[in-house]
């Protein structure tokens, strides 16, 4: 209000435009058409302020000297074109079709449409409904830009873009990818690249730039080898695009094809949008142990799926190795910060050629594995399933699942069920005098043993009672649950250390089935 209401007609800077100079010479009559390089925000919120402005001049009849026709023809429309020719100002796609039906009186937001253009007009919308619209009229026009021309040929627009940013609101990392690779394109080629190729991914990862972000990191990982900071995701990428074209190896095109394609990939293995049942329930269980260091190498399995190299089974079968290595490792208590690495490597070796068999070399380079690297075996996998402390198992809700649905027709979900200690947490003197004189040494070494833990509906019907009653009330008892879980336990007489050792190594027996060793070995 303060520059329309000054008495003083001076201007106002209001920052400064960018944009590329036409390549192509214009027909006279025919609408201009500019690329603009910086200062997008600016004309979008000044053209939704003069949109709300014209509005509520229809509504309450003011004069301010000029007829909300005019008003929005000087600034907002071409009133004698159609089409995309008709309107001064076209976003990108995402959120182009929302700005066009604000400009028009009666039109309907498309969907879906762009949120934050609606807030921000509706905002004008009501603080113009109580101001003096003579006083905004004059402010708009006191309004003043610099315009910056850049040309194609002498200019960098993408440098140019990110220096006048650097001190600007932080744009997405879809948004700095997506201008790096187009900005350099001729505008016709930008339009297609963008219509056809990029829209597509901006509508995959819409509103998630953190997931586009995990998304490039895996991506970048698997196509340098190397695994960048997720906070310098751009930096990393404008690196491995300027490596690439200086060997003659890129061209945007195929970069932003490739892009769009593992992006599909990501969402199917990630984001669990694989349609095929088989492949979604082993993606699931993968998801359940966050094995988000294996992507990178899944992404390229994924990519020679889709392109018939290997056959689904294959697929299959990849990410059960890949979650029994990891699940093997977490029992061993082997690092994890070394798995990102190990999977790096794997991608450098594999090979899909007609004469090589996928899956035979699959399991070649998981047995080669040594040292810290190395793929447990069954047999020290089974001593650290019976003896580790899988209470407190980071993993321990998963485990427990897998280890009740193995074979199962129709697989429980573990979120009706909670984690039960048969032998409780804290012994009263009934469970002292079953597990006898060593009840204490008994109750810390094997509490939170594997055998020991199980799954039950009724935990708080147990608290802790002794071990018969909780086998045998009804009808929560151990003895009544279809669980296998709780099969050994409804056969039991009694529950004291050499009953737990025995379920545990069953269960380790089991657990060998389901995270199974590499075939070979």
């Amino acid at each position: 209000m303060y520059i329309g209401g000054s008495t003083e007609p001076k201007p106002h800077f209001f920052g400064s435009i960018v944009y590329m100079d036409p390549e192509e010479p214009q027909n006279i009559g025919d609408v201009q058409e500019i690329l603009v390089i910086d200062g997008q925000q600016r004309l979008t919120t000044l053209s939704l302020l003069i949109s709300a402005l014209s509005r509520v001049i229809q509504e309450q009849g003011v004069d301010i000297g000029i007829s909300p026709k005019e008003l929005s023809n000087r600034y907002l429309v071409n009133d004698n074109k159609m089409g995309e020719s008709r309107y001064k100002q076209i976003l990108t796609k995402s959120d182009k079709e929302t700005l066009i039906c604000l400009f028009e009186e009666n039109r309907e937001l498309p969907t879906p449409y762009a949120p934050l253009l609606e807030k921000n007009y509706k905002f004008f919308y009501s603080q113009c409904k109580k101001a003096n619209l003579q006083i905004v009229f004059r402010g708009i026009e006191r309004l003043e830009i610099v315009s910056i021309v850049l040309e194609r040929a002498r200019d960098n627009p993408q440098f140019i873009f990110e220096t006048l940013n650097t001190k600007g609101l932080q744009l997405s990392e879809t948004d700095k990818i997506r201008n790096y690779l187009l900005m350099g394109q001729a505008a016709d080629s930008q339009t297609r690249l963008y219509n056809d190729l990029w829209y597509p991914i901006e509508q995959r990862f819409r509103n998630e730039d953190q997931q586009f972000k995990r998304f490039m990191r895996h991506y970048l990982t698997l196509k340098t080898q190397k695994i960048p900071k997720l906070s310098d995701i751009y930096k990393h990428f404008k690196i491995y695009v300027e490596t690439a074209q200086s060997s003659d190896k890129l061209e945007v095109k195929e970069t932003v094809k490739e892009i769009s394609r593992y992006s599909k990939h990501y969402l199917n293995i990630v984001m669990l949008h694989e349609e095929d049942t088989e492949l979604k329930a082993c993606l699931e269980d993968l998801h359940e142990l966050k094995a988000d260091t294996a992507y990178p190498f899944l992404l390229k399995v994924y990519d020679y799926y889709t392109e018939g190299k290997i056959a689904k089974a294959e697929v299959i079968k990849t990410v059960q190795l890949v979650e029994s290595y990891i699940l093997r490792r977490a029992v061993c208590g082997l690092s994890n910060k070394f798995l990102n690495h190990i999977f790096v490597d794997m991608l450098g070796e594999m090979n899909t050629d007609d004469e090589n068999n996928y899956l035979e070399e699959l399991n070649e380079t998981f047995l080669d594995l040594l040292d810290r690297r190395r793929y447990p075996r069954d047999r020290e996998f089974k001593l650290m399933f019976t003896s580790k402390d899988m209470a407190n198992f980071p993993s321990r809700n998963y485990l427990l699942q897998k280890l009740e649905n193995y074979g199962r027709k129709e697989p429980i979900k573990l979120n009706e069920y909670t984690v039960e200690h048969v032998m409780p947490q804290t012994l009263n003197d009934a469970w002292k005098q079953d597990l006898g004189p060593s009840y204490s040494y008994t109750h810390e070494t094997f509490c939170n043993n594997i055998g020991n833990l199980t799954l039950t509906g009724r935990n708080s019907e147990f608290s802790n009672r002794p071990f018969k009653e909780k086998r045998d009330m009804r009808p929560e008892g151990f003895r009544y649950s279809p669980l296998y879980l709780n099969q050994d336990i409804r056969e039991a007489e009694e529950w004291n250390q050499d009953t737990i050792t025995a379920r545990s190594r069953n269960l380790a027996e089991r657990a060998c089935e389901i995270w199974m060793y590499p075939t070979g070995g």
